[in-house]
């Protein structure tokens, strides 16, 4: 369940910190694409702070936080395309090769 947003009736509550859990800043201007959407906990909420409420794109409590994409290999390695890449094919995040690279999420979404 996720809890309601805005808090009603003057309700106060603390976001609880857990290992693993980052803190992030609201972008100003461009927004990160939906990929991305409250994976990271909002720092001005943790300090009373945050202006955007619903439309905060950061999580307001560890409830709301979503598991971050898996996006090994879905993008070609540029350093690679040079040969340049001072990675293995084994270690380097991005694909060394078309015959290596993945679909992301966002790259299947639109077959749905």
């Amino acid at each position: 369940l996720k809890p309601p947003w805005p808090l009603q009736d003057g309700a106060k509550t603390t976001p609880i910190m857990q290992k693993g859990m980052s803190v992030g800043t609201p972008a100003s201007g461009a927004e990160k694409p939906q990929l991305f959407h409250k994976t990271v906990l909002c720092r001005f909420f943790l300090n009373n702070a945050c202006k955007r409420g619903l439309n905060c794109t950061f999580a307001h409590s560890a409830a709301e936080l979503q598991e971050v994409p898996d996006l090994w290999k879905t993008a070609l390695c540029k350093q690679w395309k040079q040969g340049l890449c001072p990675f293995s094919t084994e270690t380097c995040r991005f694909a060394h090769g078309k015959h290596e690279r993945r679909m992301s999420l966002a790259s299947t979404e639109h077959l749905a």
